[in-house]
């Protein structure tokens, strides 16, 4: 066994950008690093990734394979070889500890070929997929909480490196930026790798000829596929009387970054080369719809602004207005902030039926959480919901060394029990809940340890039954929404071939979670600070 570490990133290269915070908490020990990536990116894997952390490609053909065998039910006889190839093609060394911060399938498969006593992240165990540890599971819980997740993806995987490492390290400082040419280029990054992403070529045309019109160079920017579409836009910016420069499919990882780091303002949707430009810390202006959501994939770098179409998980690119993002990119330009206030307390009507947007700035979090990394402002009650509902989610995740300041969590919680009243009894409940599943728990431990395995189960049914009224005692309530949810995701990713895994991770969650709805009982009845 040797002392390498291997972390593996199988999806595209907004995901990549978006974990190399995670390496960073990696790279300057004495330790090697190994970052495995899809075989095509593995050339802007090694021109981003820190000096001492090395890219590896995971073959094309054995990651098809195993994506072929996950299609096919994952049935473990074709799983395990296909699993085991694709590991084979990254190196024959066996890594100390194997962090999986691939969200998909295939880095689940991929983590099992290692020995998954050393695995951190999502894995398959035999045809069983498992989010074992709180921040594997978090993704999954993020989606069903919607739009009340309130930790980044990025975060998420820093914070599951930390657990691999063995607890909190401090946030990687950001990327120092270039200074900024007031008359620089301004880059609009029109495509994406998902269709639905694309705000409208027209829109794009109109939007790339205001900034000409405001004496701007515009530079086109996307991937070989969308060269036509880089055409059209730049047609409609001449017509309008300003000519767009379309590069489109014409830059390598090299030129891309270097077209970046000259551009004075950046817009793009949520994809790779607009989470590029926020890593190299241009000013970002990123659009987004759909199931893309500010609070998981947004801008992290702070001071970046996000326009989010609404309803989160069913609007579409078109809702966003061309005259919001075009009054943003010219504030943005101007170094002046949109007219239009930030957060979800003042949602901008782009027409009658054309639905709405909400207007967020990227900030960093208040330690005092017990999470750092990004949060997204908002206004005064908003943010303590925020402050709150992360303060939360450290005590239900139980990293160490990630436990909030109780002082501050429990005055930002009393004002927003001030506002929601019902969040109290909930809370009461809710506890209530985790103090009898613990006591199940311990009752289902002895009755192991006796060899009484059916008494066991009985009372771990009653345990779980328990894991889900808690839950639903607390996604009643918006600050608690995520804590329902990670709950429930738990819940279903036990491992139910080893009761007495199901056993220990059933106490911990009780734990956790009892801690966190203690500190809402104390925050109620403190004095008010509304």
């Amino acid at each position: 066994m040797s002392d390498t570490r291997l972390v593996i990133q199988l999806e595209r290269l907004g995901d990549l950008v978006q974990t190399l915070p995670a390496l960073k908490l990696l790279a300057g020990e004495s330790a090697r690093t190994r970052f495995a990536v899809q075989q095509p990116l593995h050339d802007w894997a090694a021109k981003l990734v820190p000096p001492d952390v090395e890219p590896v490609a995971a073959s094309s053909d054995h990651l098809s394979a195993l994506l072929d065998a996950l299609a096919h039910g994952a049935r473990e006889q074709h799983l395990a070889p296909a699993a085991k190839k694709l590991a084979d093609s990254l190196g024959s060394e066996r890594p100390a500890f194997v962090v999986n911060l691939t969200w998909h399938a295939a880095g689940a498969a991929l983590a099992s070929a290692y020995d998954e006593q050393r695995v951190v992240g999502p894995i398959i165990s035999g045809t069983e997929r498992l989010n074992p540890q709180f921040w594997a599971a978090y993704p999954i819980a993020a989606v069903d909480a919607r739009p009340f997740g309130r930790v980044h993806m990025s975060d998420v995987r820093r914070f599951l490196v930390e657990q691999a490492l063995g607890g909190a390290r401090s946030d990687p400082p950001e990327p120092t930026p270039e200074p900024t040419d007031e008359r620089g280029d301004v880059v609009l990054i029109v495509g994406a790798g998902d269709r639905r992403r694309f705000w409208p070529a027209e829109r794009w045309g109109q939007l790339a000829a205001a900034l000409g019109a405001a004496g701007r160079r515009v530079r086109l920017a996307g991937g070989p596929a969308e060269h036509e579409r880089g055409e059209q836009v730049a047609q409609v910016a001449r017509l309008l009387g300003a000519p767009a420069e379309n590069l489109c499919g014409a830059l390598g990882p090299d030129q891309l970054v270097l077209v970046l780091q000259q551009a004075a303002l950046v817009v793009g949707a949520d994809t790779g080369p607009t989470h590029l430009a926020c890593w190299l810390a241009r000013p970002v202006v990123m659009l987004m719809a759909g199931r893309a959501h500010v609070w998981e994939t947004g801008p992290r770098e702070p001071g970046n602004v996000a326009v989010q179409a609404l309803p989160v998980g069913n609007a579409a690119m078109s809702a966003i207005p061309l005259e919001l993002v075009r009054e943003i990119a010219m504030a943005r330009l101007s170094g002046r902030p949109p007219s239009r206030p930030a957060g979800p307390r003042a949602p901008y009507t782009a027409a009658p039926h054309a639905g709405s947007c909400q207007v967020y700035r990227s900030a960093k979090s208040d330690p005092r959480c017990g999470l750092d990394g990004v949060v997204y402002e908002g206004h005064g009650a908003d943010d303590d919901e925020t402050a709150a509902s992360r303060a939360l989610i450290a005590l239900l995740a139980g990293v160490a060394g990630r436990r909030p300041d109780e002082s501050f969590a429990s005055a930002c919680l009393a004002r927003c029990l001030a506002r929601d009243p019902g969040l109290a009894e909930a809370s009461s409940r809710a506890h209530d809940l985790a103090t009898t599943g613990g006591g199940q728990a311990r009752k289902a431990a002895q009755a192991l340890a006796a060899g009484e395995p059916r008494r066991a189960v009985e009372t771990l049914r009653s345990a779980s039954a328990s894991v889900e009224q808690l839950a639903e005692a607390l996604v009643a309530h918006r600050i608690t929404i995520p804590l329902g949810a990670c709950l429930r995701v738990a819940l279903e990713h036990l491992p139910a071939a080893s009761p007495e895994r199901v056993v220990d991770e059933l106490a911990s969650l009780f734990e956790r979670a009892g801690r966190a709805t203690a500190l809402v009982a104390r925050a109620a009845s403190a004095p008010s600070t509304a």
